[in-house]
């Protein structure tokens, strides 16, 4: 079985990331460059790392808690890891595990589920091995130039980077076998993927807004820190036992139970493992020949707004990522109705207070609003997601005219009615102006205009038709880049502005002139989509 488990973990590897393909002569150029790339992010997170690490092992040396810093990276890198792989839960967990194109070839062949399953997850666990160096390693090399180290300290901290990985591996493996169990009964698997990205980034949006009452809670419990991780965190309780009180058996226990929990979960979750893989098989050679439907006939803007839904819906990652603002801004309205209005305005006004400039309710709610719509765009990716069936639509007996419209009016319509109906709501809650609710409208309806058509322009000038899975679109093209970048910065400079004239503007006027320049950009970009926008269309 090792030897089996060895040489398929490697020609796994090998396959995933394509070595031969970027080492041969012809990619050899790009392959270096990328290289070198990598090598100089990756001595920037080593920095920051190990910079982090020298701030807090430096500050919790005055308190005699330096020994506790490491402990708290290796926790911190733990969740780091079962977020990503969260995050990459269809590219790396569903599809690595159950989904995989060589899933025929190796199942035919006289090799256990067992070793079959044992090596992907190892492939795996290869990827968060990365994490563990670039962002707990440091922290261990930091603690021994700061403090005397023994050499149970150095055993263990090489035993703590080997075993790290395991637990956050084995928890999202854990996840994507009940997406793939959900899967194989009904064909949900998007919706899964969707609801899980959207509770993940819900938990950290939470963590983050409690990190400083955490960071009280751990000065407050200093005195219970020992029996913390010896009852609730186990695992980096017998690491810190061993690091620290030289206590060989502990370390141990560590090594073992993590060699024992990933191969016990790689045989119990080998028992049911072939025969799920065979029911999403059948699920997908179910949608290829699929039954026909007849549906009713429908305009042809009806027709392209309905493939740009089902294209919407079937991307979890682009869902979450342009509609993430429109939940928080959902959220930030509700809470208008139940937290007391004095607080919720004493919350907003007292922060932004700049330069001696207090900012009124109204533009912060905009500000606020702003922020939200522009992280919603989703023609910033509609075009470069058509990929390689990108000809089929030009070769549509359709206008161009037609198709761009139908991409920004589908944004529109995710933006717009949320973001009228929060404001609306706050319109009550917050007690604001006839006035205000008239031009706060106004403001909704162009910047959600704004949003959409700068989105498509950016995507026609930097599409992006050949990517490898829907993330690379979404998350890292340039298009995307550009256009959550762009906006931020203008609802960064805009505060700035105001600052700079509010002593000779109103606000109210400031809102007004901020209108116009957004209805002329409106026109403006109109006019180019509908003329350069159109050749730009045929060009690609």
């Amino acid at each position: 079985m090792k030897s089996k488990l060895w040489i398929l973990f490697k020609n796994i590897t090998a396959n995933n990331y394509k070595i031969e393909k970027k080492f041969n002569r012809k990619n050899m150029p790009k392959t270096i460059l990328n290289i070198i790339v990598v090598l100089l992010i990756s001595i920037a997170i080593i920095a920051y790392s190990g910079l982090y690490s020298w701030i807090a092992t430096s500050g919790a040396k005055q308190f005699n808690l330096e020994q506790y810093v490491p402990i708290l990276f290796y926790l911190i890198t733990q969740v780091f890891i079962f977020m990503f792989s969260i995050y990459r839960v269809k590219s790396i967990l569903f599809d690595s595990l159950f989904d995989s194109a060589d899933n025929d070839s190796l199942f035919s062949m006289p090799i256990k589920p067992n070793t079959i399953l044992a090596s992907r997850m190892l492939t795996l666990l290869s990827i968060n091995y990365i994490f563990t160096i670039l962002v707990f390693a440091p922290s261990l090399v930091v603690y021994a130039i700061i403090s005397p180290v023994t050499v149970s300290y150095i055993v263990s901290s090489i035993m703590a980077v080997v075993f790290l990985p395991v637990i956050p591996t084995i928890l999202s493996s854990v996840l994507g076998y009940i997406i793939a169990l959900i899967s194989s009964k009904v064909n949900a698997k998007k919706i899964v993927e969707t609801i899980v990205t959207f509770a993940m980034f819900i938990v950290i949006f939470i963590s983050v807004m409690q990190i400083q009452s955490a960071g009280i809670a751990f000065i407050s419990n200093v005195d219970n820190l020992n029996s913390i991780l010896n009852n609730v965190f186990i695992f980096p309780g017998l690491l810190f036992n061993a690091m620290y009180h030289t206590n060989i058996l502990s370390l141990v226990i560590y090594v073992v139970s993590n060699i024992g929990l990933f191969f016990a979960f790689c045989l119990i979750l080998s028992k049911g493992y072939r025969k799920i893989i065979n029911k999403l098989k059948e699920i997908k050679a179910k949608k290829k020949t699929g039954e026909i439907k007849f549906e009713k006939t429908n305009t042809v803007m009806k027709t392209l707004l309905k493939k740009e839904y089902r294209r919407y819906i079937s991307v979890p990652v682009y869902v979450v990522n342009t509609f993430f603002g429109m939940v928080l801004l959902l959220v930030f309205a509700v809470l208008t109705i139940f937290v007391d209005k004095q607080s919720i305005i004493s919350q907003i006004m007292d922060e932004p207070d700049m330069a001696g400039v207090t900012f009124p309710l109204f533009p912060v709610v905009l500000l606020i609003m702003s922020f939200m719509i522009l992280m919603s765009s989703t023609t910033s990716s509609s075009i470069s997601l058509e990929g390689k069936n990108f000809w089929i639509l030009k070769t549509l007996p359709i206008s161009i005219k037609k198709i761009l419209n139908s991409k920004l009016l589908f944004n529109i319509l995710v933006v717009l009615p949320i973001s009228l109906a929060a404001f609306i709501v706050m319109f009550f809650t917050l007690d604001l102006t006839l006035v205000e609710l008239l031009i706060g409208i106004l403001f909704v309806v162009l910047i959600s205009l704004f949003v959409a058509q700068f989105g498509i322009i950016i995507n026609l000038k930097f599409p992006k038709l050949d990517y490898i899975n829907e993330t690379q679109v979404v998350k890292q093209s340039m298009s995307s880049f550009i256009c959550i970048m762009g906006p931020m910065l203008l609802v960064m400079v805009i505060p700035i502005i105001y600052i700079v004239v509010s002593s000779i503007i109103g606000t109210t006027a400031f809102i007004c002139i901020v209108c116009t320049l957004l209805l002329l950009s409106n026109i403006l970009f109109h006019l180019l989509i509908n003329n350069w926008g159109v050749k730009r269309f045929n060009q690609i």
